[in-house]
């Protein structure tokens, strides 16, 4: 059967919209606007497949009475009108703009149209939800992407505030520490035993807060990709960066009931790297498992191999699970067995080591055994072969060098 055209009329919540191709395109085009309203009421009325033919006669099935309204009907060609249901509702009309051989549709060619009407309703159906879909998938992406930008500007003003109230908060707490440590030297005058305790407990708060305010420049410099540029490599004695950092954290240990095991190797252990940035590390990794050790020794030791340095801290405290470990170096992570020991913990000290041992291309890792303690283990490379000038897209270079 070969026809001359073919036309759907969609109707979407009363509103009509033509498409096709062949004849049968304009022949509707051609109707008038109450012929083809008529069409369309008749077939939601009959809710079947009418046939038109050349002498403007129509029946929904043959020797019925012809409808009026097809007089009006502006085609001389046979044609037939066929309904798209689905689910109940009328989708559209299906026109077929006769035969090329302007013989009558038989029995045969009516079932097989009806057929196709029918799975023409149903492929009209899904690309209408299709439609759908994809316009309120459009409308929530926009509304995502609303969201998401004023997220950016939520997150990039509170690194920003991180960055400002670090910064200014770090020179004053140095200077306090400065005259702390004047008062205690007697430069000021003796001190009796009360006055130098509460100098004591002053100066390992300061230290404490000052710690914090290290970590979180850092965190605010990794975070927004700014600051000075590059590692500042220099060659160190890595275990006289650990001597210093025993010293300072000798007294907190001695009043926690602690005992620090420094196992140091005889002679110079050089190594290229940043000093302020890898005594940072030192500090929070030894500071760290001084917190969740309540009884015991911590065990800090340097082992040197023939082109790297191995820096171990291992302590006798509360320990960790499985799952503790897994989450261990993420960002503000702290288990609730640490926020019972150690409740003003920010949970940033061991995500800003990974990050600082990392861009001296190092290598940090963690064993542990819950209520028997915890394993740190660092390993670098004596010549380290980090770009001394970042990348100035590269955050964690960029966080790794110290304030001038």
């Amino acid at each position: 059967m070969k026809i001359r055209g073919m036309t759907i009329l969609r109707i979407i919540n009363d509103t009509e919209s033509i498409w096709g191709y062949g004849s049968g395109r304009q022949t509707i085009k051609e109707m008038k606007k109450r012929d083809l309203q008529q069409i369309i009421d008749a077939t939601k009325k009959h809710g079947e497949l009418l046939v038109v033919e050349e002498t403007s006669r129509a029946t929904r099935s043959e020797g019925q009475k012809p409808e009026h309204w097809l007089e009006r009907l502006e085609t001389a060609q046979i044609a037939l009108v066929t309904p798209l249901v689905s689910k109940g509702k009328l989708i559209g009309i299906l026109f077929i703009d006769g035969k090329r051989s302007n013989d009558a549709f038989s029995s045969q060619d009516i079932e097989l149209l009806d057929i196709l009407a029918h799975q023409a309703a149903v492929a009209f159906d899904n690309a209408m939800l299709y439609s759908e879909l994809e316009d309120r998938i459009r409308r929530r992406t926009a509304q995502l992407e609303d969201a998401n930008k004023h997220l950016v500007k939520l997150d990039k003003a509170k690194t920003e505030f991180l960055s400002i109230a670090s910064h200014q908060l770090r020179t004053p707490l140095s200077a306090i520490r400065g005259y702390i440590s004047l008062l205690e030297d007697g430069d000021y005058g003796g001190l009796n035993e009360q006055q130098h305790g509460v100098l004591k407990k002053t100066d390992d708060n300061i230290r404490r807060l000052v710690s914090l305010v290290n970590d979180l420049l850092s965190l605010a410099r990794i975070e927004a990709g700014t600051g000075p540029k590059g590692l500042n490599l220099t060659t160190e004695d890595f275990c006289s960066l650990v001597d210093v950092t025993v010293d300072e954290l000798a007294i907190k240990a001695k009043n926690k009931g602690l005992e620090i095991l420094w196992t140091r190797p005889e002679g110079r252990v050089e190594v290229e790297l940043d000093k302020e940035r890898m005594g940072q590390v030192v500090m929070n990794l030894i500071d760290n498992a001084l917190n969740y050790t309540l009884k015991g020794r911590v065990t800090v030791g340097v082992d040197e191999q023939k082109d790297k340095v191995i820096f171990r801290v291992q302590d006798t405290g509360i320990g960790m699970d499985p799952e503790t470990l897994g989450n261990l170096f993420t960002k503000f992570f702290r288990s609730q067995d640490a926020i019972k020991v150690k409740p003003d913990g920010s949970g940033i000290g061991l995500y800003v080591c990974k990050i600082l041992v990392e861009a001296h291309e190092g290598t940090i890792a963690v064993t542990s055994t819950k209520d028997m303690g915890t394993a740190f283990t660092v390993e670098l490379l004596k010549k380290c072969s980090a770009r001394k000038t970042a990348d100035p897209l590269d955050p964690v270079l960029q966080a790794t060098q110290p304030e001038s």
